[in-house]
């Protein structure tokens, strides 16, 4: 008996429990309805007040104030509004309580007690209680209006002072140099359109980078000296390459070259990708100079070419960097001609079209050059390149002409004058011997290297 006494207390505990439960749910169910239709009446815009009491218009006008002033050109906009609105509010003012005052008169008090105070220009000065009233009033809203307009004017002067400091305004050139992108390889790079702008009194070279104008100005003279720029001027732009907007920056249509630099912090295959994305952003504007891109990779080299349209020439630094080590091991003292004929300092490559040699075979261009060194060709302007060619290969109009010179100015051809080569030296054979050579450290191409 005690169990099953037990057992119906429990159920009729746990009917209970259920029964009020149920109970609190169907009182909350009103109030939860209220509450929505609440809701819905503010919504839609019929009168309804939201919990806090403020109405839906209301709000809604505030709204679209907010989004309309928070752009400048609005806030010069109701600027104007307002200080038409003080001007005819005041004139309506002062002149209803001053009968001898017409309406232009009274706006005319306005503007100068708006714009100076009540000691300001105004013949007619208040001479009464409501006249002074008046003039007091428009004359502390004058004080606040011009209060906002101080403060506009002074935020966007300091908005523009910080977009110059910063390195935000755009670059009006034409023919310059233009570098996108910053690793520890552009102030070499730099160094080197220096020098080869010498010749020329200098020019300019802008740099789209990620960092600030004042930063970088600041690597930049911790590296080379005014006095070392020769003429050149350098401008930091600051942005990212990967938008047309920040291109548009540096002129990007207007100059001359236009270089884009790896980015050596990611990996060979990410550095590549964005490039390529600055490829396409370049090929989709239309360029006056030509496009040279640096590729990690060499078999990304394809496709940066494909998205280039035949405008992009490509630099794989990486392929480049290992064959001319393993050259320069194979032959002692080979780094140092390098290092003198690719710089800028003494004799460089270079290359030209001269309509004088059009229909000379090429053996008789070396005798007409005798400030600089030709040692190839370049076929058509944007053909193939081949050094050293046949002596009986007769120069076309449109052939460019690779030589060894001090700079582009300080040659052209002449005519062709004697000279005796005398006898060409012997050919002393290699020896034979077995070469040992040791590679300290790793590379992801060293097989292409062995």
């Amino acid at each position: 008996m005690g169990g099953k006494g037990k057992y119906a207390t429990d159920e009729e505990a746990g009917s209970k429990g259920a029964w009020m439960q149920e109970k609190e749910v169907t009182q909350k169910r009103p109030a939860k309805k209220e509450e929505e239709q609440e809701m819905e009446e503010g919504e839609s815009g019929g009168g309804g007040r939201q919990p806090g009491g403020v109405s839906y218009w209301y709000r809604r006008g505030v709204y679209i104030s907010d989004t309309y002033l928070s752009q400048a050109i609005y806030q010069s906009y109701a600027l104007c509004v307002l200080a038409v609105v003080l001007t005819i509010g005041g004139g309506l003012a002062y002149s209803s309580v001053d009968p001898n005052t017409e309406l232009q008169d009274g706006c005319w008090a306005a503007f100068t007690w708006i714009a100076a105070g009540v000691l300001g220009g105004y013949i007619n000065s208040p001479y009464d209680i409501p006249t002074r009233a008046v003039a007091s009033m428009v004359t502390v809203l004058g004080i606040l209006y011009f209060s906002v307009v101080l403060g506009l004017v002074v935020e966007a002067v300091q908005a523009k002072m910080n977009a110059l400091r910063e390195g935000r305004s755009l670059v009006v050139e034409k023919g310059h140099t233009v570098m996108l992108g910053f690793t520890e390889k552009s102030l070499l790079f730099i160094k080197e359109i220096v020098n080869a702008n010498e010749s020329e009194g200098g020019g300019i070279i802008a740099v789209l980078c990620a960092d600030g104008k004042e930063k970088m100005d600041k690597e930049l003279m911790h590296f080379i000296t005014k006095k070392q720029l020769k003429g050149t001027t350098v401008v930091f732009r600051q942005g990212t390459r990967l938008m047309a907007s920040d291109l548009d920056k540096v002129s990007v249509t207007t100059a001359r070259s236009v270089v884009v630099l790896s980015n050596t912090l990611l990996q060979p295959d990410k550095a590549d990708a964005e490039v390529l994305q600055v490829i396409l952003n370049l090929a989709n504007l239309k360029l006056s100079g030509h496009v040279v891109a640096e590729v990690r990779d060499k078999d990304n080299e394809a496709l940066i070419h494909l998205i280039g349209r035949g405008n992009v020439e490509t630099v794989v630094s990486h392929d480049i960097i290992g064959r001319l080590m393993l050259m320069s091991v194979r032959q002692p003292g080979l780094a140092e001609v390098y290092g003198s004929v690719l710089g800028f300092e003494g004799d460089e490559f270079y290359t030209a079209t001269w309509t004088q040699l059009a229909g000379v075979r090429y053996g008789d261009v070396q005798l007409m050059m005798p400030d600089a060194i030709p040692i190839g060709i370049r076929y058509g302007g944007e053909g193939g390149i081949t050094l050293n060619p046949r002596h009986d290969y007769v120069m076309d109009a449109e052939d460019e002409l690779v030589v060894i010179a001090e700079d582009n100015d300080t040659y052209k051809p002449e005519e062709k004058h004697r000279c005796s080569p005398g006898n060409a030296p012997s050919e002393v054979g290699g020896t034979g011997t077995r070469e040992f050579i040791f590679f300290a450290g790793w590379r992801r191409d060293l097989r292409d290297i062995v």
